[in-house]
């Protein structure tokens, strides 16, 4: 079966890393997936919101699901909204539980491989920004 695309006047291009900063995001999507070496990790894509200069724009991150690194799981799910009391014990996380929630995204541009691209520092509660504009760099709490 062949696919039929109309690609006349389509420019070849790539995203630009996007500056250091805090983004108002939505979950857009989480998936379970498992690394090279078969150890699974929680993958994150984050969509910058409506309203915001560069809405739609994504960003991934990745949460390992290793008991040794269950702590920045636990950091995310409670900046997503989770009560941390709820977080004790033996978790299912449901996809549908989570999608649309509404965070703030700290990100910085790096370069890998040669390429300047962007990486999710931390996932913040909504409202972070005016956290950092009161008590500085919320990345330092």
């Amino acid at each position: 079966m062949a696919i039929k695309i109309n690609m006349a006047g389509v420019q070849e291009g790539e995203f630009d890393a996007m500056p250091d900063g805090l983004y108002p995001c939505r979950l857009f999507d989480m998936n379970v997936k498992n690394s090279k070496d078969g150890k699974p990790y929680i993958e994150w894509v984050f969509k910058v919101q409506e309203g915001h200069s560069n809405a739609g724009r994504q960003f991934w991150m990745n949460n390992s699901l290793q008991q040794q690194a269950l702590w920045a799981l636990k950091r995310t799910l409670i900046a997503l909204g989770d009560d941390p009391a709820d977080l004790d014990g033996e978790l299912e996380l449901e996809k549908e539980d989570y999608v649309g929630r509404e965070c703030v995204v700290s990100v910085v541009a790096e370069t890998y491989e040669g390429v300047v691209r962007n990486k999710v520092k931390r996932v913040l509660p909504t409202g972070a920004e005016e956290a950092e504009a009161e008590v500085g760099n919320v990345d330092d709490l």
